[in-house]
């Protein structure tokens, strides 16, 4: 290989492309100082924000989530296998129809008594009911589901 075809490839001569480029430099003191400028309006942003949420954390009740597992009844067998009293999709349809709510009523619960929702499992083996509702007062929603069920 000749010299010339060796300064081809290299890009010309060597020491000249091994020297620093200015333009790839990044000056962070320049990125910074417009941040710099403005930090009270960022910092003030910032702790609107916290303000914000802390006000939200401690106005909002807290809600319990109230719930049971129900499994339909057996009222006889048929040689080694049960047959259920109800099978739990009319549990669901039992649980949801709207008489806790107006069981609630008549139990004398004073605040806005929400919906019980109901789900059966999806493993078909084992045919529960999982019913629950979102109470504020732990000990009041589990006295309101125990009576209900």
């Amino acid at each position: 290989m000749t010299e010339n075809n060796l300064q081809n490839l290299t890009g010309g001569n060597a020491p000249e492309n091994m020297a620093y480029s200015g333009e790839d430099e990044i000056d962070l003191i320049e990125l910074i100082k417009p941040l710099w400028q403005q930090k009270i309006l960022i910092i003030s942003i910032t702790f609107l924000a916290v303000a914000i949420a802390v006000v939200m954390v401690f106005q909002l009740t807290p809600q319990y989530k109230i719930y049971t597992q129900l499994q339909p009844g057996t009222y006889r067998w048929n040689g080694n296998n049960p047959i259920s009293y109800l099978q739990p999709s009319d549990l669901q349809s039992l649980l949801t129809g709207g008489s806790f709510k107006a069981f609630a009523a008549t139990s004398g619960f004073t605040k806005k008594v929400p919906e019980l929702n109901a789900l059966t499992s999806k493993n078909h083996r084992s045919k529960q009911v999982t019913a629950y509702f979102f109470w504020p007062d732990r000990k009041e929603g589990k006295a309101l589901l125990t009576g209900f069920i």
